[in-house]
């Protein structure tokens, strides 16, 4: 029987190597791991080193992007698209949208839903909204995610 509630993690290159196979054997179910940001990342390898480690150890993975709200959404996604090498059975994709970059609320949630648009249409899937609660009140609690599944951030758990 499912768990109704699984429970999974999301790790980017600030984790360094990661035991898949403890994660799995600890209760683990689900990994998203970091693959890009902006339109370009310096740790892109990180996510296509592990994403093979995490499904070889039977978890449903997937990538994630942290999103630049001063770049060209689209350019982001098409740029995740390319670097995610997005699989049958995967995680749905997720958009890690923390912080503004320098940007203006209205240029973050403009360039956050040409992501998620990009994405779906690419896709067939609506992906992740990967938020806290602060950061989404402070670029106005803006419409046009309410179909999105949500995963609210939990700093600070080991």
């Amino acid at each position: 029987m499912a768990t109704p509630n699984p429970t999974g993690v999301d790790v980017s290159h600030f984790q360094g190597n990661v035991d898949f196979a403890k994660l799995k054997s600890g209760g683990q179910r689900f990994v998203s791991i970091k693959a890009t940001q902006g339109t370009h990342y310096s740790s892109a390898s990180y996510y296509t080193d592990n994403i093979a480690k995490a499904r070889g150890a039977g978890l449903v993975s997937g990538g994630y992007h942290f999103y630049s709200g001063t770049l060209d959404g689209t350019e982001q996604a098409n740029y995740f698209l390319k670097t995610a090498d997005l699989q049958k059975g995967d995680l749905l994709p997720m958009l890690d949208l923390e912080g503004e970059g320098g940007a203006s609320a209205d240029q973050v949630v403009k360039g956050a839903l040409a992501w998620v648009d990009t994405v779906e249409k690419a896709t067939g899937r609506k992906p992740f909204l990967y938020t806290t609660a602060s950061f989404f009140a402070k670029i106005g609690n803006p419409k046009g995610f309410e179909d999105c599944p949500l995963w609210i951030a939990n700093y600070g758990v080991t």
